[in-house]
Parts: C-alpha cells; sequence; structure tokens
C-alpha cells in the first residue's frame, strides 16, 4: 500500500512538471529534482519566490473538516526550490532546506536527508537519502542511480529501498528528446510501473501490473486543461471505475489560487494557494497574489522550538510567557510559577547544546534531552542535564514535565547512601530507640496473650546538604495468624555537636500486611527539593488474593510525616476465569516546585489500557479518584 501512495504521488509530481514543459528537454537537473518530494522547477509560471498552500477536506455530506493542512515552499531567483515545510492546525514538520553550487543541487537537510554524488562531466549518478540515527550515524534508506545515454539523456535509474526490492526503471524520448515515457519493474518481476505521454491529445497514462496477483492491476489516466493543469484523473481496476475532476481560478501569472476537486461528483478537497513574486523589470517589490478566502496561517512551533522558546523567555525574565509554554496542574498558576522558589528565581538561562529535534509524526507525547545553564541567586546556580517531556495538543506542543538528570548544584546532589558511621552501629540505635519504646506496649490487638516482635530490621546512612543521617527502620511483628498485622517503625538519628542523638520518629509509618507481617523498608527518594522520601513495602497473600503496597513518609526539616499509601501489584485468581492482575510503577520527578510530582503508570491483563497520572505535591499526595478506584 505504501508502494502505491509513493506512486501515486510521484506520477502527479511527474504530471504536472511534463504538462509545464513540453517544449523542454528532460535535463539531468530536472530528473533529479524528480527525485525530491516537493514541487519542482517547471511547475510555476513567473519567478515565484514563494507560495503557501491550504488543504481542507470535506467528508461525505459536503462538510469542510476542521482540521486543515498547510505547504510552504520558497524557491531560488533561478526558480529551484529552496525550502520546503509542512503544517497542521497543530504542528508543522522539520524544513526540508535544499543547497545548491549554482544551479546544481548538492544535498538536502530535513526528515529524509539527500546527498548527490556527480560524475565527471557534472552529470548527477547517484542519490542517497538517509532517516534516523542508528549507533550514531545516519540510515541509508534509499539509494538510487542515474544511467544515460549518448545525448546525455537518463535513460534507466536503479533504486534500492532498506527493505524494500530493488528497483529499475527506464525512460523513453522521442527524437526531439523529449520524455515520452518510462517503465519500472521489480526485481522480482512481480511489479510493474508503466508511465507514458501522449503531447497531441495532452494525456498521461500510468499503469500498474501485478504479475502474481493480477486482480490488482490499475490504469491512471490524467487529462491536462490549456494551461497544462490536471482537468481530470480515471483510476480503473478491479472491475471499479474513480473519476476526479477538478476546478481552477488564476492569479495574473497564470497560477492557480485555488483547486478543487470533485471525486465521482462529490467535494473531495479545496486547495488554495497565496504567492509571492520576484521583482520584475525593474518593480521595487514584487507581485502577490492569494485565494480571497485564504485561512491564516497558524502560528506553530516544532516541538524542540517551544523548548527552546521557554528557555529564552527565562533568560528574559519574562517568566508568565514561559508559563504559557507548559501545560497540565504540575505547574500551577502564573503567579506560583513565577514566584523565587519556582522560576521567577532565574536571573538568566541558556542552552549549551544543540536541540535534537525528532521527525515529527503521530505521536502526541516527545521527549527532549537538554543541557541548560542558570544563574539562579535563590535556589542556586547550576548546569542541569533534563529532558523536557511535551505534549501535542489543540494548540501545539507544550512542555508537561521536565526531569532531572544530573545537576551541578550542591543542593541536587544529596547522597541518599553513604558509607556507615564507625562511631555509629545497631547496639546504639538500640539503646537511643529505648527512650521511645519503653512506653509503648508489645502486646498485639488480637489478645493480651500475644505479642508483637519487635527488632531492628535497617540501619541505613544518608546525607542532605545539610546534614547527615541514620535511618533505623524497626519491624513489629503480629501473631502469625488470622487478621492479625504487622507494621515498621522509623527512627531517625543525627550527630548534633559530636554526638548521636535521636533526631525525631514516626510509630507505625506503614509496612504490614496480614498473618502479623510487618513489612520491611524498600528504598529512599528524593521527593522535593529539600525533602527525601523513606519507602515502606507491604503485602498480603489470602485466600487468592496476592497483594503489595508502598507507604512513603517524607523527612523534611527533621520532621516525618506521611507522604502517599499506593498499591503496587495486585492478583486475583481463584482456580477459575475470574482473574485480575495489574502493576503499578512509581517514581517522582522534578518539576520546578519545591515539591516534586508523584507520577504513577498503571497496566492491566485485563484489556484496560496504560494510564498515566500526574499528582501534585500539596502536603502530601492524594490520589485521583480515578486511580483510587482502579485500585
Amino acid at each position: 500500500m505504501n508502494k502505491l501512495i509513493l506512486l501515486v504521488a510521484l506520477c502527479l509530481l511527474a504530471a504536472n512538471t511534463q504538462a509545464q514543459e513540453l517544449h523542454e528537454y528532460i535535463t539531468k537537473q530536472d530528473i533529479s529534482i524528480l527525485l525530491l518530494p516537493n514541487r519542482e522547477k517547471g511547475l510555476l509560471r513567473g519567478p515565484v519566490k514563494s507560495y503557501l498552500q491550504c488543504i481542507t477536506n470535506y467528508d461525505g455530506k459536503g462538510m469542510p473538516s476542521n482540521a486543515l493542512t498547510y505547504q510552504a515552499f520558497e524557491f531560488t531567483l533561478s526558480g529551484w526550490p529552496s525550502k520546503l515545510m509542512n503544517y497542521t492546525s497543530t504542528d508543522k514538520s522539520i524544513p526540508t532546506v535544499y543547497y545548491y553550487t549554482g544551479n546544481r543541487i548538492d544535498s538536502s537537510d530535513g526528515p529524509g536527508r539527500k546527498i548527490y554524488l556527480y560524475n565527471d562531466d557534472n552529470s548527477i549518478r547517484q542519490i542517497d537519502t538517509y532517516g534516523y540515527m542508528e549507533r550514531d550515524r545516519y540510515t541509508l534508506l534509499q539509494s538510487v542511480q542515474l544511467f544515460y545515454d549518448k545525448r546525455r539523456l537518463v535513460n534507466k535509474s536503479i533504486t534500492t529501498q532498506r527493505s524494500q526490492q530493488e528497483t529499475t526503471t527506464t525512460y523513453t524520448y522521442n527524437k526531439a528528446g523529449k520524455l515520452t515515457g518510462s517503465h519500472t519493474t521489480s526485481t522480482n518481476e512481480d511489479i510493474e510501473w508503466s508511465r507514458e505521454f501522449d503531447e497531441k491529445a495532452q494525456l498521461f497514462r500510468f499503469k500498474t501490473s501485478y504479475k502474481n496477483t493480477p486482480a490488482n492491476n490499475f490504469l491512471t489516466t490524467m487529462e491536462l486543461n490549456k494551461q497544462g493543469d490536471i482537468s481530470a484523473t480515471t483510476y480503473s481496476g478491479n472491475g471499479k471505475v474513480y473519476i476526479n475532476t477538478y476546478q481552477y481560478e488564476y492569479d495574473a501569472k497564470g497560477n492557480w489560487i485555488k483547486q478543487t476537486r470533485f471525486m465521482n461528483g462529490q467535494m473531495d478537497y479545496v486547495a488554495r494557494r497565496s504567492y509571492e513574486y520576484y521583482p520584475e523589470n525593474k518593480e521595487q517589490t514584487g507581485l502577490a497574489t492569494t485565494a480571497p478566502d485564504m485561512p491564516v496561517l497558524p502560528n506553530m512551533l516544532l516541538a524542540a522550538e517551544v523548548v527552546d522558546s521557554f528557555t529564552a523567555a527565562l533568560n528574559q525574565r519574562q517568566y508568565t510567557r514561559a508559563w504559557q509554554y507548559c501545560t497540565g496542574k504540575r505547574w500551577g498558576t502564573a503567579a506560583q510559577f513565577s514566584s523565587i522558589k519556582m522560576y521567577g528565581g532565574i536571573t538568566a538561562a541558556r542552552l549549551l547544546k544543540p536541540l535534537y529535534q525528532p521527525i515529527p509524526g503521530a505521536e502526541r507525547t516527545i521527549n527532549i534531552p537538554a543541557t541548560v545553564a542558570v544563574d539562579d541567586p535563590v535556589n542556586g546556580n547550576g548546569i542541569f542535564e533534563q529532558e523536557y517531556q511535551l505534549e501535542r495538543g489543540d494548540n501545539g506542543w507544550k512542555i508537561a514535565g521536565i526531569r532531572l538528570i544530573s545537576s551541578s548544584r550542591a543542593s541536587d546532589n544529596w547522597s541518599l547512601q553513604v558509607a556507615p558511621a564507625p562511631d555509629f552501629n545497631a547496639d546504639q540505635a538500640m539503646r537511643l530507640s529505648k527512650a521511645v519504646y519503653d512506653t509503648v506496649s508489645l502486646l498485639a490487638d488480637v489478645g493480651d496473650h500475644d505479642s508483637i516482635v519487635r527488632s531492628l530490621d535497617t540501619l541505613r546512612f544518608f546525607k542532605t546538604d545539610k546534614k547527615r543521617y541514620a535511618l533505623a527502620v524497626f519491624t513489629n511483628q503480629g501473631p502469625q495468624y488470622g487478621a492479625a498485622t504487622g507494621w515498621c517503625d522509623i527512627l531517625l538519628f543525627s550527630k548534633i555537636a559530636d554526638k548521636w542523638q535521636l533526631q525525631t520518629f514516626l510509630l507505625n509509618a506503614g509496612g504490614g500486611g496480614m498473618y502479623g507481617y510487618s513489612g520491611r523498608f524498600l528504598k529512599l527518594l528524593r521527593t522535593g527539593d529539600e525533602q527525601v522520601g523513606i519507602v515502606l513495602e507491604g503485602g498480603l497473600t489470602h485466600m487468592g488474593e496476592n497483594v503489595s503496597w508502598v507507604d512513603v513518609v517524607g523527612l523534611q526539616g527533621d520532621r516525618l510525616s506521611p507522604l502517599t499509601h499506593l498499591v503496587t501489584s495486585y492478583e486475583y485468581d481463584n482456580g477459575s476465569d475470574n482473574r485480575r492482575c495489574y502493576d503499578n510503577k512509581f517514581r517522582f520527578e522534578k518539576n520546578g516546585r519545591p515539591g516534586y510530582d508523584l507520577i504513577v503508570e498503571t497496566s492491566s491483563s485485563g484489556g484496560v489500557a496504560p494510564r498515566k497520572y500526574i499528582i501534585p505535591y500539596n502536603d502530601g499526595y492524594k490520589l485521583p479518584e480515578a486511580l483510587e478506584q482502579e485500585l
């Protein structure tokens, strides 16, 4: 199908080219431009400097679509294409730019990078097209070799494509050297394309034949009007016939400014154009023409341009404008965004490396890495490796989040695991904990004949930019039967005046489970600019159910407080077909505010689409109702 679409596109381009150049020889340069995916020399009349085209599609009821598509072309004074840009109502493409030495094309750069190789006589011998990066190299997607006859006219081309069959095309000319047709075959001769032009009848015929599946054969006939533009196309194949007709409005130069296509009598689309011409005959300015109802081109930015504009706005201390490049509740209001504890403290910002611009497609999200130098007298200067997470909506690309990869700022480089202190060990932790536990009962809730078994499970050392801590997690194991549960306690110690002391504690901090299970310490996380998250894990297994959860406790300013409780996995299997299973992954992402965002990504084996939740900090993390229902 992709081959068919490509063939039709090339056929349309070829038809327009030949219609405009009926009295010109097909030169090596024309062939090279013919192979480019853009409007080529000879299509337009007069010294066109640029034109913008807008297409409006119509449905079967004759109603126009709100989704407009645009193409913007620029040309050199000699008439060769110099730049191509595609737009939609919400996005635009990476520009395709063409580079020349005189009138000799050397290369083009854009979504498909092309390199032109020449023979000694300056005739093009090969055109290579490169695509995406693979192992630090651009991948060769297509290579076209050109061969010439004694008249220096291209009589054969061989095209090789990645993961495609090789094709060979032969070209035929009349005695005057005008191109009259071409014939293309694939390597296994399964597919053939033929093209011929009837100059007298102003008619093109394109035929596609499939040797192994002849039912798929089709013939396309194109009729041209007196201006040389397509007036009708007839597609016939598989026992069906489709007829398209075209109507035009022209400007004073003879270029159409409005094209209406009817598919089997039903309006299919309307294309409108506006032109800018180079000055002629000592004119001071060139002519400009446009369709009377030409829609205005939206001012859309590429994803990388949004990041660049966001950084430039911060550098100019235009915080509200920077906020307008962002989307989602995680950024707060413009006033919150502009506060000195967030982005309002930045006095200068600049990108240290060129941004990588992904080739736009149908995706709705894109991640772009960037290195940014920031001057921030309030929160500290630094150089930051970041990943900008962008989402595409009705108003184009917006920044949905910024993930910090690395930072040169001291306050960002807390060490959440350091070597044990030689002067503090488990015995000292047990001794200092007596001040807390001497007042706590060890009797279990299920009966006064059972008791809790308490033990030191974890002793972990970490440091912030202000202090070094010893974290002790004590497990409390309940009776191993029935609904009895256990839990974890958190005690924090720090060294003050060369003496280790109990700093703060939180009993029944989290974890737990049935049959007396206490849970356990899982890990430490950075949950804010000045906050560490202590993650405890709990779970249960009962009557076909397996459930695991985490409790996150925050440490900020020597104060411990619960942040959130989150089920991370659930599985139910009672031996019947009623089996359910899901997993939730979570992380904390820096967002420019003191409290980081909690990111929860859900997945399920029950056919429910994966979801991503972004939960902002507000004295903890309140899970949204939709996520609570999933859990």
